[in-house]
């Protein structure tokens, strides 16, 4: 399966689920690096090309800058 075709069936997923009258929150989870972000995005822009209204909230870079959370080491 390609990246495309993994990206468009979550879509389908989500937009089966969506009910009409009520907002739909999708949360994607995981460990650094795995391409959460990239996914999200890939996902909100097929999501949005549909017409769903899409927001991107994101935690990404809420930690203390990396000299400061290894101070005193990993």
């Amino acid at each position: 399966m390609s990246r495309t075709d993994l990206l468009v069936f979550l879509a389908d997923e989500i937009a089966k689920r969506k009910a009409d009258v009520r907002p739909f929150k999708v949360a994607i989870d995981g460990r650094c690096a795995a391409g959460k972000t990239t996914l999200a995005d890939g996902l909100g822009s097929i999501l949005s090309e549909r017409g769903f209204d899409v927001l991107r909230p994101s935690v990404d870079g809420f930690h203390h800058p990396r000299e400061r959370r290894y101070r005193q080491g990993e």
